[in-house]
């Protein structure tokens, strides 16, 4: 199962990451009009809009168990480039709802696009904030 979802904007040729995942538990990846935060504390991916020097919160990604809970923990996370001809940066994060581990792989690309790809024990995704377009099977 994938989840895609696009954020409205310019386009962006160029995605950069910073990993403060040891000193402060986040791991940012940023486009020229976006950024998205993986939160160790939110247990949530956050998706911010940039405009005008500003950062607006417009999303919060939140990976749900077999039981629908909601991660309250984010375990680890890891960024690379992605593979082939898809242009961004894949995130490998390992969530938490306290008594189960949640497994799903981000890939952000250059326009905002984020997929997902759930893995093991991510039953679902919960998406809350302003969605441009959104494709969920």
């Amino acid at each position: 199962m994938a989840v895609f979802v696009w954020l409205s904007g310019q386009v962006s040729a160029e995605v950069s990451t910073k990993d403060d995942w040891n000193a402060a538990g986040r791991l940012t990846v940023e486009g020229d009009t976006w950024a998205a935060v993986f939160s160790k504390d939110e247990g949530a991916l956050l998706v911010y809009a940039r405009s005008d020097g500003k950062k607006l919160q417009t999303m919060k990604v939140v990976p749900l168990g077999a039981r629908e809970a909601g991660a309250t923990n984010l375990a680890s996370c890891v960024a690379k480039a992605a593979e082939g001809e898809t242009k961004g940066v894949s995130v490998q994060a390992t969530f938490s709802t306290g008594d189960e581990q949640l497994e799903g792989t981000f890939l952000l690309a250059p326009d905002g696009g984020i997929q997902v790809q759930p893995g093991t024990g991510m039953a679902g995704l919960r998406v809350s904030g302003d969605i441009a377009h959104g494709i969920a099977p």
